[in-house]
């Protein structure tokens, strides 16, 4: 199996159903798997997810960082693509997933020359025979065809990256370096698209707003001891695809403002943790207003209109609850008392 696609869910019956769709090219025919975690919905979102075939546990709330993780221990796939229930993989990206397991899976050498290769001990070098072997390998129309494939899946900042790292660079010199990227890269960011009220947010830092999700499984993993705005970390080779991921966050202001209110609780406990206390002036009231011009204003937020404006207004009000509820968490840390 090739793929675990893996989702946390709480009541997402509105998003999980599109989700779960934009995926089926990835995992049918038995190429993959759909994992669901879900921490106790009581409304349809179980009854869909099984509708599109997917294996669903029942786990308490563990946050968002553990739950994700035990997904990803669920997965049987080789790869994990993790992904948030009202996210949507685009068709392209799709498409480039798709295209990356079958690059993946072609042979990189011929049988006999890779033999060759493979015999050759970690501190040696090919031979002139070998060598002109390998010359001959790659003027020919596979190699070649490879090569051009490569060049349109990965950049020029991925290639420089994974020769630094690759496992058979000190048997191979120059271009030929090229030849094993495919085979070393363990992970793969990609560009999300943000929706604000139905408005695909480009400016204002919330595009291209790159986010690792696909990744073999067993070297990556999402930082626990994040609360919220949790991150996956892995220490192996990563190249970034172009294909986006389509994030239909916020399709009304009432839901927005209430997971700005629940975030900027948990953000607030981060900020406890990492020794911040007490009132800030700075923090409550100075700044949100230079977040809002940052954003708005320097990082052309204003060009996203009206959603725009909206969007990074009600941000700065989040950072300043976030401060806000710092101060109003110390105070009940010192009083000893218990806050509703």
């Amino acid at each position: 199996m090739k793929l675990s696609v893996c989702i946390i869910t709480l009541n997402e019956e509105a998003n999980i159903g599109r989700t779960l769709k934009s995926v089926q090219p990835l995992v049918s025919d038995g190429q993959g798997e759909i994992i669901v975690v879900d921490s106790g919905s009581t409304d349809k979102t179980v009854e869909i997810a099984k509708s599109y075939g997917a294996k669903v546990f029942t786990e308490p709330w563990k946050g968002f960082a553990a739950q994700k993780n035990s997904a990803i221990e669920k997965g049987q796939g080789e790869w994990i693509l993790s992904l948030d229930a009202d996210e949507e993989v685009s068709p392209e990206l799709a498409a480039e997933i798709e295209g990356f397991f079958s690059f993946r899976s072609q042979p990189v050498f011929p049988p006999e020359l890779l033999a060759k290769l493979q015999a050759l001990g970690p501190d040696e070098t090919p031979d002139e025979e070998l060598s002109k072997e390998l010359a001959e390998y790659h003027r020919t129309p596979a190699s070649t065809a490879r090569h051009k494939q490569m060049k349109q899946m990965f950049t020029w900042q991925d290639l420089i990256k994974a020769h630094r790292k690759m496992k058979v660079a000190s048997k191979l010199e120059g271009e030929n370096l090229e030849d094993g990227i495919g085979l070393d890269l363990t992970a793969f960011t990609m560009p999300r698209q943000n929706h604000f009220l139905c408005r695909w947010i480009r400016h204002g830092g919330f595009y291209p707003d790159k986010k690792l999700r696909l990744f073999q499984k067993g070297g990556t993993y999402f930082k626990s001891a994040q609360r919220v705005h949790e991150t996956a970390e892995t220490s192996g080779i990563t190249a970034s695809m172009r294909g986006h991921l389509i994030h239909h966050a916020y399709p009304t202001l009432s839901g927005y403002i209430e997971h700005m209110n629940k975030y900027s609780s948990l953000g607030a406990e981060m900020e406890l943790e990492k020794g911040r206390k007490g009132f800030s002036l700075i923090n409550i009231v100075i700044r949100p207003w230079l977040t809002f011009i940052y954003n708005y204003i320097f990082r052309l937020g204003f060009l996203d209109g009206k959603e725009g404006l909206l969007l990074h207004l009600y941000h700065a009000t989040y950072v300043s609850w976030k401060y806000a509820k710092v101060w109003e968490l110390t105070r009940k840390h010192q009083s000893g008392t218990k806050m509703p």
